[in-house]
């Protein structure tokens, strides 16, 4: 059994402190490996780096802290930047700092059960992982080990892709699976197609994300000269530090996708994918009343409200 197995739920009713609490949570968080084997990580990491004892980091800001010390810088800017001047990231971190809580004292808190139902799907607690690309540029298998995680801990997971045979196996966490504006809508044929193959590995959802039509102008990923294929694979460097390309390849630009299906989706497409499954399907990236309106209208299960980290468009 290995050291993260031992880490207890962050859910348990146990009697606990504030700060043991939030250790368990990042126990949680950080199930796979990631803090454990810092030589595997090297590659993904800064020469040297060694990230700080978990014990040390009490809260999301301390992890951003640990992370930007030990990434790459030209991943770390791939991980925490929006998109054209950011005024969308900067709005949503201050909305977040807006929040008010409204305490109710003197209730009985001596039994906190966290359960939750959301579409037929019974969860220990309302926290899913969401479908979040390029988790391969920050370490070696970081997808896989994302996924292992949640179904250590019985979360639900929104799958990207690339860990099918995992989510094939029997062992894999409650999940669904992220369908994007590309090459399965090209056809309905291969809507279909697509529709089968995740009804055959078991997910129970199809999360269409709706609002990444495009290449989005990420400015900090166009300074760098960041190529997308280093999501997957890590950001390269010579023995002298220097971002290694392979012949032809072209860094980050702005721009369409050259495999998306033209013309982009319309709410047919998904009254079309509607019609050919009874999986829940979740439209994430709807920003408006009117669309919530739309998706009900067109047998919708649910929505994700969602700037796409605003890493999508700028000042929605």
């Amino acid at each position: 059994m290995s050291s993260h197995d031992r880490i207890p739920a962050p859910w348990a009713s146990t009697p606990t402190s504030r700060r043991a609490a939030l250790r368990g949570l990042a126990g949680f968080l950080l199930a796979s490996p990631v803090f454990h084997e810092v030589a595997e990580a090297a590659a993904t990491g800064r020469p040297g780096a060694k990230p700080p004892p978990i014990e040390d980091l009490f809260n999301t800001f301390d992890f951003a802290k640990a992370a930007k010390a030990f990434l790459d810088p030209v991943a770390w800017d791939y991980l925490a930047e929006g998109s054209e001047d950011e005024a969308a990231l900067d709005d949503a971190r201050r909305a977040f700092n807006r929040l008010v809580i409204r305490p109710r004292f003197l209730t009985d808190v001596h039994e906190i059960d966290l359960k939750t139902n959301v579409l037929g799907q019974d969860l220990p607690f309302p926290i899913f992982i969401d479908p979040s690309g390029g988790k391969n540029c920050f370490r070696t298998g970081g997808e896989l080990d994302t996924a292992r995680a949640a179904a250590e801990h019985d979360c639900m997971y929104i799958s990207n892709g690339g860990v099918d045979d995992f989510l094939s196996s029997g062992d894999a966490p409650k999940n669904w699976w992220q369908l994007t504006t590309g090459s399965h809508l090209r056809n309905e044929n291969s809507m279909e197609n697509f529709v089968e193959k995740l009804e055959d590995m078991g997910a129970t959802g199809i999360c269409f994300t709706v609002d990444i039509m495009h290449v989005s102008h990420r400015e900090r990923s166009i300074h760098n000269k960041f190529v997308r294929r280093w999501c997957e694979s890590g950001v390269p460097r010579d023995p002298n530090g220097n971002l290694i390309y392979a012949e032809g390849e072209q860094a980050w630009t702005t721009g369409v996708y050259p495999r998306l299906a033209f013309p982009t989706p319309t709410w047919e497409d998904v009254k079309t994918l509607r019609d050919m499954t009874d999986l829940k399907i979740i439209l994430k990236g709807i920003l408006t009343s009117e669309d919530t309106k739309k998706a009900v209208e067109v047998g919708v299960d649910g929505v994700v409200v969602s700037s796409h980290g605003a890493r999508q468009l700028d000042h929605v």
